[in-house]
């Protein structure tokens, strides 16, 4: 609203001309993902593509967020190894491979507790009993 405003006042060209630098600017601008560390924007990424049900693509990235997350010096990136790992496990059971889901809730689980992640680890325990309560 503020912009039709100002386009109001200014003469014609001058309107014309803000409104291709506004446009320039805004297709110029960077992603958020292109702030990001490359193991969280692998992450980031991962989780966007479980989310839109493309699971196969989801599980690449989410692997390449964890191998990009044990290289990271001087000591592996504990969040987004947690992160990932609950993250694969939430593919997994949407596919149904309960056993392996319930693999990477753990993992998950052991990391959040280890770096007394309360928040995560009671997102991943959750995880966890809803796997359970859905076990058939």
């Amino acid at each position: 609203m503020l912009f039709s405003l100002v386009l109001r006042r200014l003469p014609g060209s001058c309107a014309i001309l803000l409104l291709a630098c506004s446009l320039v600017d805004a297709v110029a601008a960077p992603s958020p993902l292109d702030t990001l560390r490359p193991p969280d924007r692998a992450l980031k990424e991962g989780i966007n593509c479980y989310r839109r049900g493309a699971f196969d693509s989801a599980t690449v990235l989410l692997n390449k967020a964890l191998r990009l997350a044990r290289a990271v010096t001087p000591a592996p990136d504990t969040l987004t190894l947690l992160r990932a790992y609950n993250n694969l496990g939430n593919v997994a059971a949407d596919q149904g491979r309960k056993p392996q889901a319930l693999a990477f809730y753990l993992q998950s689980l052991a990391l959040a507790e280890a770096s007394h992640n309360r928040a995560n680890a009671a997102k991943t325990g959750n995880n966890i009993g809803t796997l359970y309560q859905n076990w058939n």
